[in-house]
């Protein structure tokens, strides 16, 4: 049996034709935020240490994750540990049905996309240690496999796409590179959703519509505008073996119209241990209004579960 997700309203701006524009100097002065580093907890190491080098674009039953995410609002800064493994398969194939990318033109008509799935364990820790929660998620492997590395490589250098439609600029196998890099996206989001302490620190960057915005758009719409013809070349940064070539690209939600959260993401090939986060090793999300208010997560460690795990200590905390 098969979980159909409706993926219209998330996939909308896939053109990346649609307004609202891109913000060039935001995301020139972003860079800084991906060059300048955080302290770390020192109880980060008893979670995961270390990063196996990358092997195969699959998730793996125990490849493991750990995050460090940093809540920015003026003063107060909020730390958190995530870690994230995989866990078994689950029957039924996540079913996406992405429409509506550029109506009129090929790429308004359906594309079916299927992906296998996995269980995710996601633990949240504080930074002193202290579990704050332990929730189950399922994780789209297939999706995940694509990333944003794939899209960004198609589409990074193309230019604005005018009334162009995403198929006339990059063929049909481009496009089906591209949504299904989007898809990915959606599959992370899900796993933060479903999440109860990780979504709120995510709800507090985000510019929330006014009431009466919610009366003239008869509720509310959130739209993810995508121009990842605007990325740039980059390097994970991490420790080798996984320094490895990626692309830093811009990524935009807006609600009703109006910018709600402005975001610069780091992702290199999602290659294992990097596919349970899509290959994104790093990420800004940042309040359209208030820059000062803003949520920064970076890749601390990364193990693959068909690795020897040399971490033990880790161990009593899985």
């Amino acid at each position: 049996m098969r979980s159909a997700v409706p993926l219209s309203v998330l996939l909308l701006l896939v053109s990346c034709a649609a307004p609202p524009p891109f913000d060039p100097v935001w995301f020139e002065g972003a860079r800084a935020h991906h060059i300048e580093r955080f302290p770390v907890p020192a109880f980060a190491q008893r979670l995961l240490e270390g990063f196996d080098a990358p092997g195969a674009k699959q998730v793996d039953e125990l490849d493991r994750q750990l995050w460090i995410l940093r809540s920015v609002s003026g003063d107060r800064v909020d730390t958190r540990l995530m870690l994230v493994q995989a866990g078994g398969e689950i029957s039924g194939d996540l079913e996406a049905v992405p429409r509506r990318l550029h109506v009129g033109s090929a790429d308004d008509q359906p594309l079916h996309l299927t992906s296998p799935r996995r269980v995710a364990s996601v633990r949240l820790f504080d930074e002193e240690g202290h579990e704050i929660e332990h929730g189950i998620s399922g994780i789209p492997v297939d999706f995940l496999c694509t990333g944003l590395f794939d899209a960004c490589a198609v589409l990074a250098g193309k230019g604005d796409f005018d009334d162009r439609a995403l198929s006339e600029v990059v063929g049909a196998a481009g496009r089906e590179t591209v949504l299904r890099s989007i898809v990915s996206l959606y599959g992370l989001a899900r796993v933060v959703r479903s999440n109860r302490s990780l979504f709120p620190l995510l709800r507090r960057v985000v510019d929330m519509p006014s009431v009466l915005s919610v009366l003239l758009h008869f509720g509310v719409d959130f739209r993810l505008d995508t121009p990842l013809q605007r990325a740039e070349r980059w390097r994970t940064g991490l420790p080798e073996p996984l320094d490895l070539p990626a692309y830093r690209a811009p990524l935009r939600v807006t609600i009703n119209g109006a910018p709600a959260l402005r975001i610069s993401v780091v992702a290199a090939e999602p290659r294992s241990p990097l596919t349970l986060s899509a290959g994104i090793v790093e990420f800004l999300v940042e309040r359209p209004s208030d820059p000062s208010v803003r949520l920064e997560a970076r890749l601390l460690a990364a193990r693959r579960g068909d690795a020897v795990d040399c971490n033990p200590v880790a161990a009593e905390h899985r």
